[in-house]
C-alpha cells in the first residue's frame, strides 16, 4: 500500500496505462457532432476506465476471476484494499451510459460524450506521473 501511495500506476503498469492513453487519444479525435462517433467516444472512454481499474487491481495483487467482474465490483474490491478510486461515481455512471448504448442502441447527447472523455482523462491523470 505504501508503494501504491508513492508510485504512480503508470510506473508500476506502464504498458497498460499507455494503451489506455492511446485509446483515449483516438477517442478525442472523434467528431462528437456525429451520433455514431459519440457512441464510440463513450464506449472507448469507459474502456479506458476499465483498463485502469484492472491495472489498479493487479497492482494491489488482486488476481483471477475478480479481474473479470463488473465495474462496480472492481471499484469495491479496490476500496476494500484501502485504496481510493478517483471519480468513482462518474465511472459508474459512465458504465451505465455505455450499457444503454451497447444494449439498447441509445444515442447519447454531445454533452454526454464530452463528459465521458473528461472523466476518462481525469482517471488517467490520477494514475500518471
Amino acid at each position: 500500500m505504501a508503494q501504491q501511495a508513492t508510485v504512480p500506476l503508470e510506473e508500476i503498469r506502464p504498458i497498460s496505462v499507455q494503451r489506455a492513453k492511446c485509446i483515449l487519444d483516438f477517442a478525442r479525435k472523434l467528431n462528437l457532432d456525429n451520433e455514431y462517433e459519440r457512441m464510440v467516444a463513450i464506449i472507448l472512454s469507459d474502456t479506458c476506465n476499465e483498463i485502469i481499474l484492472r491495472e489498479q487491481m493487479k497492482a494491489l495483487q488482486i488476481e483471477g476471476a475478480p479481474l473479470d467482474e463488473g465495474v462496480p465490483e472492481k471499484i469495491q474490491r479496490i476500496k476494500n484494499k484501502g485504496y481510493a478510486v478517483v471519480a468513482e461515481e462518474p465511472i459508474k455512471n459512465l458504465r451505465e451510459t455505455r450499457n444503454r448504448i451497447v444494449h439498447y442502441g441509445e444515442v447519447p447527447q454531445k454533452e454526454q460524450a464530452t463528459k465521458a472523455l473528461e472523466i476518462a482523462e481525469q482517471v488517467l491523470k490520477s494514475v500518471s506521473k
